[in-house]
């Protein structure tokens, strides 16, 4: 996939990163072959940097940067996320019941509030920014947000130039905020909407708990200042599963069976590009 500001591509890092210690040479071992995503970025900034460090506990492992000697290009090097995007997930796991629905918007939601709390705003939230880790062991997928490149700091008055930016990058763009496409000041407040489209596509068919629809339209709200904050979601996720009415509630919702309807598309998958062989020098 490419963008104004980078490309992916799947590879495998034929000898792996250091993780393992040899006691025998006291040195640490490579892993031997990963599966990984290379992301070219067009330019690689201190401030980028910075932003993968101060967020390394929300993205899928980063491995670190690597530049091409040939083009001088920069990639980020990134873990693969075996269980795909979230749209993937959605799609391939249909149907899903309430509660790992639930499960998984609080996740997001856990995550989102890490990057408020740090000052940033993500910016470009969507399906296809959520990333799951499967472990084969039918355990809960961990979950991390990618897609990190737009963040900015929330007191930046970023107005038309970050709409600019947007309009001319691969976004998902029914995820964008109204007050974005207005060329208005970017605020958490516009991640809440786009949280609030992602909780749309988690309905995915079925019958939907009104108090979760009410929790939704609270975060499609056209004004950012009646949207809530993650700390808001949070508690009402929390009753969603600790109250024994809204815990009836949804399995109620999934007692009704599920409809046959398809998970709600909006816009067409990722499309990784083919995988590469790299070889890491010694």
């Amino acid at each position: 996939m490419q963008s104004l500001y980078y490309e992916f591509y799947t590879a495998i890092w034929l000898d792996g990163s250091r993780e393992l210690w040899n006691n025998r040479s006291q040195q640490w071992a490579r892993t031997g072959p990963v599966k990984i995503i290379l992301r070219r970025l067009k330019y690689l900034t201190i401030n980028i940097l910075k932003l993968y460090l101060e967020l390394k506990n929300i993205i899928i492992c980063c491995y670190g940067f690597t530049q091409d000697p040939t083009t001088k290009s920069y990639y980020i090097v990134l873990k693969y996320a075996n269980g795909g995007t979230l749209q993937q997930y959605i799609k391939n796991k249909f149907p899903l019941s309430w509660f790992e629905r639930l499960s998984i918007l609080k996740k997001i939601v856990e995550l989102l509030h890490n990057i408020h709390k740090t000052n940033y705003v993500h910016g470009n939230l969507n399906s296809r920014s959520i990333l799951l880790q499967e472990d084969g062991l039918n355990h809960k997928p961990e979950i991390y947000i990618s897609d990190l490149d737009l963040c900015i700091y929330s007191d930046y008055k970023a107005k038309r130039e970050f709409y600019d930016v947007l309009t001319k990058l691969t976004v998902y763009a029914a995820a964008t905020a109204p007050e974005i496409l207005r060329g208005e000041i970017i605020s958490i407040k516009s991640d809440i909407y786009s949280l609030g489209v992602i909780m749309r596509e988690l309905i995915s068919g079925g019958y939907t708990p009104q108090c979760y629809h009410e929790l939704m339209q609270k975060c499609l709200d056209d004004e950012p200042e009646k949207r809530p904050d993650t700390l808001d979601l949070l508690e009402e996720l929390h009753i969603f599963t600790a109250s024994p009415l809204r815990k009836r509630q949804f399995e109620d919702a999934d007692s009704r069976g599920l409809q046959i309807n398809p998970p709600l598309q909006i816009s067409p998958p990722l499309q990784i590009s083919p995988a590469l062989q790299i070889n890491t020098p010694s």
